[in-house]
């Protein structure tokens, strides 16, 4: 009767190879049965041949599987597969062997445990194959089959196998986290850079940027990502860093570029850390002159990234040169209208008044203006005097009486214009009593008028 019997044999060697901590397990597979058909003990023990036409126990097929349970530890990966074989059989056979469907290599049978041989039959032949990103298929904590099969030609020789041994070497996942280091900080301004180190004891690196270093330099803004590969070449493990490149400031002068002559422009940097103008100055202010064109200002923000502004030019303007025109005296009792000229966008006389134009008297002497123009510079006038004159005081003159039938003769004296009450024009005039009362207005030299007292003849 077949049956397999299962003996597990669990031992451990610590193994170091390439840095990788492994150790074995194994299992023993026995083969029984045809001692039960009438075959010989071999080695002490039954055995079970395979490939056989017309044997004991009749026709056995080419090949033959057997199960067995999981001896690796859990939570290991098997990396290799080596079976130990001790075979009954000595006539050269191929023994092909596999876990699952995945073969190890080939193995012959030698002449150690020829059948029935009165010797103990010692290890035949081995057979191992390495899985180093583990046995594919292979059901960890449960069971598994192996199969055993040799060739199917008429004169292929069979095999008879008293035990197998399976060994397997296993070892614990990979698991790798790498980290990025950077050599100091990871946001700089334009022009810097920081080494970006994944961490030494892989074997492989592969950056996103094309890289394959364990460091690289990074200069731009952007996600660096670095994939390493295990010891093994099974696993692999990923690590991203951000890299900032700060935005430089980019200052801009703003201000008047022109300015009164004899004032300056106020010039401004905007808000930041710190400047330099090309002045000197280091305040975020600066008043300016045409003396200091070209006018820059180098600025540093809050990252400690430094920008320069494009150049500026002032340019003086000329100031206003207001000049009072008009009449310099009046007649007694009225005033002198005076004119700043212009336009100009604002007048301030010293009399108070905000216009073009202004009357004045003696009283407000002397007289000036003070005037802005569109650009907001100011000028002063030259300051003036006015004169008062008195008016002039006619007296009527001549005979106030008259003989019928003729005339008085009246007389107004020298002034430059003259208004009778009779209509008349002249400086003297003949007049009769229809004329009463007679009264006549002057004008002189100054344009003043004055009325004479009335008369009559």
């Amino acid at each position: 009767m077949k049956h397999l019997n299962f003996l597990v044999l669990a031992f451990l060697s610590l193994l170091i190879s390439n840095s990788v901590f492994s150790q074995t397990s194994s299992t023993t597979v026995t083969y029984s049965g045809f001692q039960a058909c009438g075959g010989c003990t071999v080695c002490g023990a039954d055995y079970w041949c395979i490939g056989i036409h017309g044997s004991y126990c009749g026709d056995v097929p080419n090949c033959d599987s057997r199960t067995f349970f999981d001896p690796v530890p859990a939570g290991n990966v098997v990396t290799n597969v080596t079976m130990n074989y001790w075979a009954a059989s000595c006539a050269g056979a191929a023994i092909n062997g596999s876990v699952n469907g995945f073969s190890v290599p080939v193995a012959y049978d030698g002449n150690t445990g020829c059948l029935c041989d009165d010797n103990p039959c010692g290890l035949t032949s081995s057979a191992s194959q390495n899985f180093p990103c583990g046995l594919p298929g292979y059901v960890y904590g449960g069971n598994n089959t192996l199969q055993i099969c040799v060739g199917t030609g008429e004169y292929d020789p069979s095999v008879c196998l008293s035990r197998i041994e399976l060994v397997f070497t296993y070892v614990s996942p990979d698991v790798i986290t790498p980290s990025i280091s950077p050599s100091g900080p990871t946001s700089f301004c334009p022009g810097g850079s920081v080494t970006l180190d994944a961490g030494s004891g892989y074997p492989s690196y592969h950056w996103n940027t094309g890289a394959t270093s364990q460091t690289i330099s990074a200069t731009t803004t952007g996600t660096y990502t670095v994939t390493v590969t295990s010891i093994t070449g099974c696993t692999s493990g990923t690590s991203s860093i951000n890299v900032n490149v700060h935005t430089p400031p980019a200052p801009n002068i703003t201000g008047s570029n022109n300015y009164c002559t004899g004032s300056s422009s106020l010039l401004n940097a905007g808000s930041y850390s710190s400047y330099i103008w090309s002045t000197g100055a280091s305040s975020q202010t600066i008043n300016a002159t045409s003396a200091n064109n070209p006018i820059s200002v180098t600025v540093t923000d809050g990252n400690g990234c430094y920008g320069v502004s494009p150049a500026v030019n002032v340019n003086p303007l000329s100031l206003p040169t207001p000049s009072i025109t008009g009449t310099l005296s009046y007649c007694a009792g009225t005033g002198t209208n005076l004119d700043a000229g212009g336009p100009y966008s604002f007048y301030f006389w010293s009399n108070g008044a905000n216009g073009q134009n202004t009357t004045v008297t003696t009283a407000n002497n002397p007289v000036s203006v003070t005037v802005t123009d569109g650009n907001g510079c100011s000028g002063a006038s030259s300051s003036v005097y006015v004169t008062e004159n008195s008016l002039p005081t006619p007296v009527i003159t001549g005979s106030l009486t008259y003989c019928p039938i003729s005339s008085a003769s009246l007389d107004a004296g020298v002034y430059s214009s003259y208004l009778w009450s009779t209509g008349a024009t002249s400086q003297t005039i003949t007049a009769t009593t229809a004329d009463n009362p007679i009264s006549v207005t002057v004008t002189d030299a100054n344009g003043c008028t004055g009325i004479s007292p009335s008369v009559n003849v």
